[in-house]
């Protein structure tokens, strides 16, 4: 099962106790998920989503509001790369009026809002209701496999909307919220998104989605932890590559140097490291300190084979 799987049932299974709260999640689900039809008598509520509970949810939201029992049927929905299973939800105008007024979504007969019902919004709970009910309608949350299978890298939260204004609405709020994240459009969708790990823990922690958030941390531990470990390979190999290079480059050295005037008419502490660098050409710098008669410091070491380089040179020359 998927993070965001977990984190939408977990949200589905929350009860939202206050009349104040059902409003604000009706209001969001209508944000993500919600139509309006408009007959001859006024606009009535359609909602369509491939959550059979989300609907149900809301069903039950409405009931609890108003009192009018929506009807909900099943349906498929075609698509380019298939068909696909949607519910639908429907309540009739005469029930919708006062509940689209009610959750903000309307500000008279047939006049749409473009801002956020702030008398809504008070508090936190309602704040989290509302947030609650974006994600579940019209939230994503992909998670790029390790596998390098995948062009995208990361984490991305996403939340599909279709007006701009709204949008920006729903982002004054999460600023406000401390919930810092971004806005495009893309194809004629406004969309919210983040692809901060951080900022979008903090989102999921917010909403109340206490296992979806412990799930995602395991991932972004785990990614850490397996990040470091391939840091610090990748860094002891171009350190091994940098050892075996310089290796290399002083042997060659010392045999030129060899085949001119001999290792043995060198000075001591230069035919030293020269016959210890023969005799050990993989070692380390550390590893070849330790094989030198008379052992010189580091810094005399590096002095030394920058020596016997110099004068390979002049004989090049």
């Amino acid at each position: 099962m998927s993070i965001a799987t977990i984190i939408k049932n977990e949200i589905l299974d929350d009860r939202l106790k206050g009349n104040c709260c059902k409003k604000a999640f009706l209001s969001a689900v209508m944000r993500g998920a919600g139509n309006l039809k408009l007959t001859k008598h006024g606009l009535g509520i359609i909602i369509q989503h491939s959550n059979q509970l989300l609907v149900e949810k809301c069903a039950g939201f409405i009931i609890s509001l108003t009192g009018s029992s929506p009807d909900i049927t099943q349906k498929t929905k075609h698509q380019g790369l298939g068909d696909r299973c949607v519910f639908e939800l429907s309540l009739d105008e005469n029930s919708s009026e006062n509940l689209l007024s009610d959750i903000g979504i309307t500000c008279g007969t047939l006049s749409l809002t473009d801002y956020l019902p702030l008398d809504l919004l008070k508090t936190d709970c309602c704040k989290k209701a509302y947030l609650q009910g974006l994600f579940v309608s019209a939230g994503s949350l992909t998670i790029a496999d390790d596998n390098g299978t995948s062009k995208s890298s990361g984490y991305l939260l996403e939340i599909i909307l279709v007006d701009d204004a709204i949008s920006n609405a729903i982002l004054s709020l999460m600023n406000d919220l401390g919930l810092h994240l971004k806005h495009r459009t893309k194809r004629r969708h406004s969309i919210i998104y983040s692809k901060s790990s951080q900022i979008i823990s903090d989102f999921f922690a917010f909403i109340g989605a206490g296992s979806g958030y412990f799930a995602l941390q395991d991932v972004i531990i785990s990614r850490n932890c397996k990040n470091n470990i391939t840091r610090k390979v990748n860094w002891e190999m171009a350190n091994l590559d940098r050892s075996m290079a310089a290796s290399q480059k002083q042997l060659k050295a010392i045999m030129l140097i060899d085949s001119k005037i001999g290792i043995r008419n060198l000075d001591a502490a230069l035919r030293d490291v020269a016959f210890a660098r023969i005799e050990n050409p993989s070692a380390t710098a550390t590893e070849l300190l330790s094989r030198i008669k008379n052992q010189p410091t580091m810094s005399a070491l590096h002095h030394r084979m920058r020596k016997l380089i110099e004068m390979a040179d002049e004989f090049n020359n």
